[in-house]
């Protein structure tokens, strides 16, 4: 088994992030609102879509990298609170799922957030996304809420909720000591 490498994502790796993002959006879409016609589901639908979450520096998106294929997306943005950052997308190439790969990702976004002076993290999630919400759990991450939806992104969720989630972050240390006071 190879190695994953997390790193910061570049504009060069936009067609791979798309291409992750749509070929695990579908299966969980579909798994999520079981009948739905998955055809506007393309490439050239959710480019513009990455394009946008790419170019804004506010953001912070991380990939996994395998064998120089980008095989995981993490996408990191403001809130109105300064101290807090959403997470936006965590998406796993379904040929990669279950290899820790979203844990890798999801601790980068929380070291980022701490980097970042952050005292909090949060996301949703479908309630109907098991595998999520155990992902999220088992890093510590808090249910807060959820709310109840009839369209999630332009998708008709009849019946469907969304489940808030938060992690309480602790500031990131600084590497260097404390100065020491000497008291005569």
């Amino acid at each position: 088994m190879s190695t994953i490498e997390i790193r910061q994502a570049t504009m060069a790796d936009r067609d791979a992030i798309v291409r992750v993002f749509r070929d695990s959006f579908i299966p969980i879409t579909q798994d999520c609102f079981p009948g739905i016609d998955i055809s506007p589901f393309t490439i050239e639908a959710f480019t513009p879509l990455w394009e946008e979450l790419m170019s804004d520096p506010n953001n912070g998106i991380f990939v996994a990298v395998d064998d120089a294929h980008i095989v995981g997306v993490v996408a990191l943005a403001p809130t109105r609170n300064p101290r807090v950052l959403e997470l936006e997308k965590l998406f796993i190439d379904p040929s990669h799922q279950g290899r820790k790969i979203g844990p890798a990702l999801v601790e980068q976004a929380i070291n980022y957030a701490q980097e970042m002076g952050c005292s909090s993290l949060v996301l949703s999630t479908w309630e109907a996304s098991k595998p999520s919400q155990k992902l999220y759990e088992s890093m510590g991450f808090v249910r807060t809420g959820e709310r109840s939806q009839s369209q999630y992104n332009g998708i008709p969720a009849e019946n469907q909720t969304t489940l808030r989630y938060m992690l309480a972050l602790q500031p990131a240390r600084d590497p260097t000591p404390p100065p020491v006071h000497r008291f005569y």
